[in-house]
């Protein structure tokens, strides 16, 4: 399984002008067979900040993409939650992070 978030941005030297995220999923053949799937995003937030002392000098998002895993007669057994963030700045620099929970 796995889930990816993509932050685009536009910057002019002192602030993030304009910033929007897209987000997607996906399960392997291999983990299919294991009975894992994509259950629903969770959150899913967009917000400016101040970066180096700049209004709107950085702009953040963060995504959860959540999976299940389960098995026909037994049912729903495991779970996971990946959570990604993006930050990116004024000058052009950007930073993600992310982790999984569960799986």
């Amino acid at each position: 399984m796995s889930a990816s978030l993509v932050t685009n941005f536009c910057y002019n030297g002192s602030s993030v002008t304009y910033a929007w995220s897209s987000k997607s999923e996906s399960v392997t053949s291999l983990g299919a067979l294991g009975g894992w799937s994509f259950s629903s995003w969770g959150e899913f937030a967009e917000g400016w900040y101040a970066y180096n002392n700049r209004t709107n000098g950085g702009a953040s998002t963060v995504a959860q993409a959540n999976f299940q895993e389960c098995v026909v007669r037994v049912g729903c057994i495991g779970s996971a939650e990946l959570i990604m963030r993006t930050y990116v700045h004024y000058d052009g620099t950007s930073y993600s992070s992310g982790v999984s929970l569960g799986g």
